[in-house]
């Protein structure tokens, strides 16, 4: 991915049901994957991002399995890397359903970690694959050729903490986790972004916004904000360009009791 080799494991979902799946990102090994489906149908091959670790047997699996694979136009780049002079079986688009089973699969575009990167909710059920975008305590990758921090941020804001918080979200790494358990370290994820910026250089802003692996969520990482803008901290919350800053709270007390004293005479 991004021109290296990363040491994690990638997940291939299976969604359906009776007679019929679609399948979520084709990884790495086409016979294992058709041999989970079974005697299934498969409906098609939805690859959530078009990095190579995720698409690397798509054409493979296709071919065993009868169905097209499927990936947002915007990752035609990067499957081209992967699969020079051979393209998927179509393109999907935001908002677009894909029927299996009784239920829909919904596209959601969350370009950021990846371009054309895209979730599948699966309506009725409370789930949905996130693939890359969202993990346990934080955003996915963003130092990776085509990723942008602002653009993850603005997936996650507001195409996927906007569902319910019971919501479950099935990753394409690692652990799983809920809208709920995410949804309240946003601010701290962005943070911590400002100050990593900060630190490095000032004025410069770099592409990731953490080291693989490691998480900005719970108190630790709230201290560590503390820590790093002084004991009397001042909170810094920016979202997709929308910023509030809380000064100190010493001098907000103090402006208070200029202000009513020379206007109310308290």
């Amino acid at each position: 991915m991004g021109g290296g080799t990363w040491g994690v494991d990638d997940k291939v979902w299976f969604v359906g049901g009776g007679d019929e799946a679609v399948v979520i990102d084709a990884a790495h090994d086409a016979d294992a994957v058709a041999e989970a489906v079974g005697g299934r149908r498969v409906v098609a091959v939805v690859c959530a991002r078009a990095y190579n670790g995720h698409v690397n047997v798509a054409p493979a699996l296709a071919v065993a399995t009868g169905a097209s694979v499927l990936f947002h136009l915007d990752g035609r780049l990067l499957w081209k890397r992967t699969h020079p002079g051979r393209g998927p079986g179509g393109y999907r688009c935001d908002n677009q359903r894909v029927q299996v089973a009784g239920r829909q699969l919904r596209v959601l575009h969350v370009p950021g970690h990846a371009p054309g990167a895209s979730c599948l909710r699966l309506s009725g059920l409370g789930t949905v694959f996130t693939g890359d975008p969202l993990f346990v305590g934080g955003p996915g990758a963003t130092g990776r050729s085509y990723s942008r921090f602002p653009a993850i941020i603005w997936s996650i804001r507001d195409r996927l903490l906007v569902v319910l918080p019971t919501t479950a979200v099935r990753t394409g790494h690692g652990a799983n986790t809920d809208v709920g358990d995410e949804a309240p370290h946003l601010a701290v994820w962005v943070a911590m972004r400002l100050l990593s910026c900060k630190a490095r250089s000032p004025g410069s802003v770099p592409v990731s916004v953490r080291p693989a692996g490691t998480s900005f969520r719970g108190a630790g990482g709230l201290a560590g904000v503390g820590v790093l803008c002084g004991a009397r901290a001042v909170a810094v919350g920016v979202c997709c360009g929308r910023v509030a800053v809380a000064w100190v709270w010493g001098f907000y007390r103090m402006c208070a009791g200029v202000v009513k004293s020379r206007f109310f005479g308290g």
